[in-house]
């Protein structure tokens, strides 16, 4: 009853789950999610779609946070509060051309929120 009870409240609460299957201590489980695309080196046209990629690892909440940079990294605006694409958003490339783009994903888990961003920068042409 006790796993049942940890993960009743980890859905309730829409944050991170909590493996209760472990003989080890719970406490080495880490929660994450990796942006998988676009990760740097892409080159997008304006006006297209392109699927924005992610993966998450013991991570509950159905939401996704996904932000733009087109300096680089320096500051990020707010694209789409995404819920229940498993991982994957189909996003309109805005007309906003750019040799510095990046893209940041982030999801809440019970101990805080987890984020990754492009690992480089990508183009956003016309």
């Amino acid at each position: 009853m006790r796993c049942t009870f940890i993960i009743a409240i980890a859905v309730l609460l829409g944050f991170g789950l909590t493996a209760c299957d472990r003989d080890e201590d719970e406490s080495d489980l880490q929660s994450s999610i990796r942006l998988l695309a676009p990760n740097g080196g892409e080159t997008l046209i304006a006006g297209t779609t392109f699927t924005i990629r992610w993966s998450t690892y013991y991570v509950l909440s159905p939401w996704a946070f996904i932000t733009l940079s087109t300096d680089g990294g320096e500051h990020f605006d707010h694209l789409i509060s995404s819920e229940g694409h498993g991982g994957t958003y189909l996003w309109s490339v805005p007309y906003l051309p750019s040799d510095r783009c990046k893209v940041r994903v982030e999801t809440a888990v019970v101990m805080g929120v987890r984020v990754d961003t492009s690992d480089s920068c990508f183009t956003i042409v016309r």
